[in-house]
C-alpha cells in the first residue's frame, strides 16, 4: 500500500485520491443562486416550460456559443437586441466563457430538469451584460435519440427573468 505523508500524519493513498476527486474545481464551483434561476427559466422556455425532468443530470457543455463576433446582422436583428445591446454582450463575452461548464445549483423542486424525461442538458456559460439584467445563454437537451439546442435571450423584469430561445439546431 502507498501511504502519503500529509502535514505530519500518514493518509493511504486512495484517500488523498478521494478527497482531491471530491473537491470542487473551478467550473464546478457553486454557481450564483442569480444564475441558477436564469438558466432554469431559460430551460423552461426552451423546452416549452412543460417537461418535468431533474437538473441533477446535467452534464458539460460541449461548447459555448459561437463568437458574437461570427453572428450575421440579419441574425442579430432576429435576436430582438438592440444594436447597443449586442455590443455590450460582445465585450463581456470574453469574460463569460467557461469550457466545461456545469452549474451547480440547488434546482427548484417544482421543475427539474433531465432524468424523469429522460433529458440529458446542457449549458453553455451565460454572456451577462454590463448591467446583468440581459443574458445570453445555450440550452442543450436530449431525449432517446433526439436532441435540440437553443440560444435563449433573457431578460431580467421585476418579475424575474424572461426571453425567449431560438431553435438553433435539432437532431432527430
Amino acid at each position: 500500500m502507498i501511504r502519503l505523508i500529509i502535514g505530519g500524519g500518514i493518509m493511504p493513498a486512495f484517500w488523498v485520491i478521494a478527497l482531491a476527486l471530491s473537491m470542487p474545481t473551478p467550473a464546478q464551483a457553486v454557481t450564483p443562486r442569480e444564475t441558477c434561476t436564469l438558466l432554469q427559466k431559460a430551460y423552461r422556455i426552451s423546452t416549452g416550460e412543460g417537461y418535468d425532468t431533474d437538473l441533477s443530470t446535467v452534464g458539460s457543455a460541449k461548447t459555448d456559443p459561437s463568437p458574437l463576433a461570427k453572428y450575421r446582422p440579419e441574425f442579430r436583428s432576429y435576436t430582438g437586441l438592440t444594436p447597443g445591446e449586442f455590443a455590450d454582450l460582445q465585450a463581456n463575452e470574453a469574460a463569460a466563457v467557461s469550457p466545461g461548464f456545469v452549474p451547480q445549483c440547488a434546482w427548484d423542486k417544482d421543475d427539474s430538469v433531465g432524468e424523469k424525461s429522460g433529458y440529458a442538458v446542457a449549458f453553455s456559460s451565460p454572456i451577462l451584460s454590463t448591467d446583468r439584467r440581459i443574458a445570453l445563454v445555450e440550452v442543450s437537451y436530449s431525449k432517446g435519440i433526439s436532441a435540440h439546442g437553443g440560444l435563449c435571450i433573457m431578460r431580467l423584469s421585476p418579475a424575474g427573468w424572461n426571453g425567449r430561445c431560438i431553435n438553433a439546431w435539432s437532431i432527430r
